[in-house]
């Protein structure tokens, strides 16, 4: 609920269904790059 504090009532509403799924999606995208990455480098 924490990441929720900053959005505002009306916001809230519509950020709260897809939102947290962009900001996985993002997180996620970053993990791969630091992980694959390197191997990337490595292969290429």
């Amino acid at each position: 609920m924490a990441e929720q504090s900053h959005l505002s009532p009306d916001d809230k509403r519509f950020d709260r269904p897809f939102r947290p799924v962009i900001v996985d999606r993002q997180a996620t995208v970053l993990q791969i790059a630091e992980q694959f990455g390197p191997l990337v480098a490595q292969v290429g």
